[in-house]
């Protein structure tokens, strides 16, 4: 399955944008939010979303791939964790010039939790990377993991969450760290 950066994922996004009648609103998370919003040369494969949207929107995605020939993914995220109230939190992304769709993403602390519960490879080298362009605040993230609550092991999610600590904080935070957790 092809990857897509910022570039092809926004033009897509405005192609959707054009073949909208009505207003529209649509929270994106994982790969296409960390793109679109904190690292335009981070790729993904789809466009995972918080929620179903509505039948305009999906029809709106089938002309916009007909129209571009881009075979860009869409759909509600199977399986998705969020810090408690991340959504009180969202951010409009703003660059597009949208029209009639306004899209959402986390913010970039939720976002880090976000992926941080799925804990691919890449997703912490997409974590370090978004840290280094605007660091991250340890107690915030701190904060979001006390709320994030997970399905499957807390402890496989803790050991994910102190590996990403020590990965932007060093070992010896990620350590302290540790005993408050």
């Amino acid at each position: 399955m092809r990857e897509h950066d910022a570039t092809l994922l926004e033009q897509f996004l405005r192609a959707v944008d054009d073949e909208l009648e009505t207003a529209q609103e649509i929270i994106i998370i994982g790969g296409a939010a960390l793109s679109i919003a904190y690292r335009n040369s981070y790729a993904t494969r789809d466009i995972d979303l918080w929620s179903n949207p509505s039948p305009a929107f999906w029809a709106a995605c089938q002309r916009a791939r007909a129209r571009l020939q881009l075979d860009v993914p869409v759909s509600p995220a199977g399986v998705a964790q969020a810090p408690q109230d991340f959504e009180s939190r969202l951010l409009r992304v703003e660059h597009l010039g949208l029209k009639q769709l306004t899209v959402w993403v986390p913010e970039r602390h939720d976002l880090a939790l976000m992926k941080t519960v799925r804990g691919a490879a890449n997703d912490l080298e997409a974590i370090r990377e978004m840290h280094e362009e605007a660091p991250l605040v340890l107690e915030t993230l701190i904060a979001r993991f006390h709320e994030t609550d997970v399905i499957g092991s807390r402890g496989m999610f803790r050991l994910a969450f102190l590996e990403v600590v020590a990965l932007l904080f060093g070992e010896p935070v990620a350590q302290q760290a540790a005993a408050g957790l």
